[in-house]
């Protein structure tokens, strides 16, 4: 078996997470957290091909604050395309409430689920796909940051 290439990439580099649709949301490496497990910034900002010229990102720009698997990062499994400099600190995220007691409650998710919450975010997959329809309501930061007519796959 061929040994994946590793990417090089630093905190504040920004990748793009492949959506149903062909194009991409944008995702930014701030720290690693766990060995194997990666802070992020979850973006609103969706590009059509990885080649597009990216807008400066801001923290209006934040949707979520989670950590991901290494990974999409480490292997390519997402296109590093650029790097600006970090919108949030490692302190800043929800995780290290956990601090105190070894992270025990802390959470963390994979490539699966964070390309299924851009893709329904961006209004391209249903945003109700998991057992518990408002999983994808407490992936953001806010809730007022979900967006108006999300797909949905059951009738309400």
């Amino acid at each position: 078996m061929a040994r994946r290439k590793r990417i090089i990439w630093d905190n504040g580099s920004i990748f793009g997470v492949p959506l149903v649709d062909g194009s991409f949301g944008l995702v930014q490496a701030i720290d690693h957290w766990m060995p194997h497990w990666i802070y992020s910034v979850i973006t609103s900002i969706r590009i059509n091909t990885i080649d597009d010229i990216l807008p400066k990102l801001s923290k209006k720009n934040i949707i979520s604050l989670l950590a991901i698997e290494d990974d999409v990062f480490d292997f390519g499994g997402w296109p590093l395309i650029s790097m600006q400099k970090p919108l949030k600190k490692r302190k800043d995220f929800p995780n290290e409430k956990y601090k105190s007691k070894g992270y025990v409650g802390a959470k963390s998710y994979t490539r699966g689920i964070i390309e299924e919450f851009i893709s329904a975010f961006h209004l391209l997959s249903p945003w109700d796909v998991y057992k518990e329809p408002d999983y994808f309501d407490r992936l953001l930061v806010s809730n007022k940051l979900k967006p108006e007519g999300v797909l949905l796959s059951k009738p309400t």
